[in-house]
């Protein structure tokens, strides 16, 4: 398990694997460098494998959403987003 800090509270990802699949070519699922959001967290990176699944925990107010909402693009964003190589800021909002 590895966490992260949103605000003042640590937020705990879980990662564990899930059952094999056929490998394609490795470029990571999700990855997030220096994500911040204005005023509430940052600068954090973070990295989702394709075939593992993950968990965000943490008490209330800690930055859950917040996250959640940077990962998808808030206007408040800052750093970069890749879901599969491709930047979030070459995808239109239908295609996020």
């Amino acid at each position: 398990m590895r966490g992260i800090v949103l605000g003042k509270s640590p937020v705990a990802i879980a990662k564990g694997k899930a059952p094999p699949r056929a490998k394609a070519a490795h470029l990571p699922l999700l990855r997030a460098i220096d994500l911040q959001l204005k005023n509430r967290f940052g600068p954090s990176d973070l990295t989702l494998e394709a075939g593992e699944f993950s968990l965000l925990l943490g008490v209330n107010g800690s930055g859950k959403t917040s996250l959640l909402r940077a990962l998808i693009g808030d206007k408040d964003r800052l750093g970069q987003v890749l879901i599969t190589g491709v930047s979030l800021a070459d995808l239109s909002t239908v295609q996020r």
